[in-house]
């Protein structure tokens, strides 16, 4: 079974971010080890999904709160992206409630809690953060280039 592995190329260049994802990672990968080996009781099932709705809520929203502070221009896609996950997750989590293990939920698990993820880091979040990072190098407002000075990781800013 595939796990969630950090990579460099994952970095955002926002620290909150980017140590959401990878808390993210590591709890998804103790998940998935488990269930691979089909010894996952009901009430680590029941955990794993109080944390990912959990992290739907707050890393979602800590995002969702940047796109609308900043006028992210591309803030419905995105939203649409973050909608696929907090579906999938509530789904799922319904659906390991009634049903035992199986490998074909263990795949779907791995294909959206770890390709999935990857890809919308890589893809749709570095667009965020790139609206983000420029917006700090040229905004004059000193107020908003001090916060997301302490949100990014600028060089040299």
């Amino acid at each position: 079974m595939k796990t969630f592995e950090w990579r460099d190329e994952l970095n955002t260049g926002v620290e909150l971010i980017d140590d959401q994802h990878q808390q993210y990672g590591r709890f998804v990968n103790g998940f998935l080890k488990a269930y691979g080996k089909s010894r996952l009781d009901q009430r680590k099932v029941e955990q794993t999904f109080r944390f990912l709705r959990a992290y739907v809520r707050e890393h979602l929203g800590t995002e969702e709160a940047l796109m609308k502070d900043y006028d992210y221009p591309h803030l419905a896609d995105h939203l649409e992206q973050h909608g696929v996950l907090s579906d999938w997750v509530h789904e799922a989590s319904v659906r390991l409630r009634k049903e035992a293990y199986s490998d074909a939920f263990a795949m779907e698990a791995s294909s959206m809690l770890v390709d999935w993820f990857q890809t919308h880091i890589e893809t749709v979040d570095k667009r965020l953060t790139r609206h983000l990072v420029n917006l700090a190098e040229t905004h004059q407002d000193g107020r908003l280039r001090q916060l997301l000075k302490g949100l990014l990781k600028l060089s040299g800013s």
